[in-house]
């Protein structure tokens, strides 16, 4: 399933986390989704709790690369927080965060089909 997060709002962040010689990323993605719609809520409720692989585009997009989140033996999960905004700001639907741990970062060049460019 796909997703289409607003522009210029979305992070990813590894930071080291454990003991010396146990070391490994602890990463979060900030995302937001724009709006309030019946197919929007559906789909972010069916993400809650629901073991995930999560593909996030670098934000230079013309690269073409993917950072993956989550695998099949450790898997990544979401947290949302949804507002209605403002009348002021205008600002209306999900903020997000995707956590999970991994001791490398995944990073994949997707020109010409998905090939992992590193890994642990």
């Amino acid at each position: 399933m796909k997703i289409i997060c607003a522009p210029e709002k979305n992070q990813l962040n590894a930071k080291t986390i454990g003991d010396t010689g146990f070391n490994k990323f602890d990463f979060e993605y900030d995302f937001f989704v724009a709006g309030s719609y019946a197919e929007l809520h559906e789909q972010m409720s069916n993400f809650l709790n629901t073991p995930l692989i999560v593909m996030a585009k670098d934000s230079n997009c013309s690269a073409n690369l993917f950072y993956q989140l989550g695998c099949d033996c450790v898997f990544a999960y979401m947290k949302l927080d949804f507002s209605t905004g403002t009348t002021k700001d205008g600002v209306k639907g999900y903020s997000g965060k995707v956590t999970y741990q991994n001791g490398a970062i995944l990073l994949y060049d997707v020109v010409g089909g998905p090939q992992l460019i590193s890994a642990d």
